[in-house]
């Protein structure tokens, strides 16, 4: 994780154990030492916060009916992206005896996901990849869906106080942390994430009514041709401190 990421991991640690109340401190019963039971606490935080940031995986329906053997399958190959050989030994080794045929046949089966895309290693890069190919068609299905998209977010964002656009700007187009965003504007990150949260959620229900549900948006996010105006292009130069009325989410 970067210094940034390690520091908004942090701001949400922070914001968990005063959320209502110090509701997450005062569940401690005393049968462990605090500094174990923090630290459970704090990487079960961890795991939601990469399940936010990185996607949380779940089986297909076709591996749950072919079976455990499947199952597991599809989580080396689909969520840990081994190839199909190294699935294969792992299996093997774990005492399901299983042949590379077999587990082709079984993954022909399952639904073609798309995954997040991850970091690489300069090294393991092609100096010239060749290039994708792209269908006419499906790619003017995502120019529409791209265009839907930004159409709605913008009307949102509009709609929405100076304020609200303004922590969206430091967020999405500056790339400020939330944890710098509350120290700029001098709002509180609990406040401030309860606002977020409420902005996500205005975005969805748009969105949902425009027709685009979360998985469409997710393709066209996990896409690299994807292009997206949310007139998020320039945010304020000097955010300014807000009053008590405005402050509150």
């Amino acid at each position: 994780m970067s210094a940034e990421d390690v520091e908004d991991f942090l701001s949400d640690v922070k914001v968990k154990l005063l959320e209502r109340d110090y509701a997450a401190l005062r569940s401690f019963e005393g049968r462990c030492s605090m500094a174990t039971w923090l630290a459970l606490l704090v990487q079960r935080q961890f795991l939601d916060y990469r399940a936010r940031t990185a996607g949380r995986f779940r089986p297909s329906a076709e591996a749950q009916r072919m079976g455990p053997q499947a199952l597991r399958l599809e989580v080396l190959v689909v969520r840990d992206r081994k190839p199909v050989e190294v699935a294969v030994e792992i299996l093997q080794h774990e005492g399901h005896p299983i042949a590379r045929a077999e587990a082709e046949r079984m993954l022909a089966k399952m639904p073609v996901r798309v995954v997040r895309p991850v970091a690489v290693s300069l090294e393991s890069i092609e100096a010239d990849p060749p290039a994708p190919y792209a269908d006419p068609a499906a790619s003017r299905e995502q120019a529409a869906v791209s265009q839907t998209i930004s159409k709605t977010i913008r009307g949102v964002i509009a709609g929405l106080p100076a304020q609200d656009q303004a922590v969206l700007q430091l967020l999405f187009a500056a790339g400020m942390s939330v944890a710098n965003i509350s120290r700029s504007l001098g709002l509180g990150q609990q406040v401030l994430y309860r606002r977020l949260r409420r902005l996500c959620a205005q975005f969805r229900e748009e969105l949902l009514a425009g027709g685009v549900d979360a998985e469409r948006v997710r393709e066209v996010l996990d896409s690299p041709d994807a292009d997206l105006d949310l007139g998020l292009q320039a945010p304020p130069d000097s955010p300014t401190r807000p009053s008590n009325e405005t402050s509150a989410p």
